[in-house]
């Protein structure tokens, strides 16, 4: 996964991952909804 990843070489805060989940939703959402048009 590209979090595990991600925090071998850094540290990630809390906020950064639920920015990275809130984004990763944004564009599932925006897919789909590419979808159903």
């Amino acid at each position: 996964m590209l979090l595990q990843s991600l925090d071998a070489s850094l540290i990630i805060t809390n906020d950064d991952v639920i920015d990275i989940r809130q984004a990763n939703r944004c564009k599932w959402l925006a897919k789909n909804a590419r979808r159903r048009l």
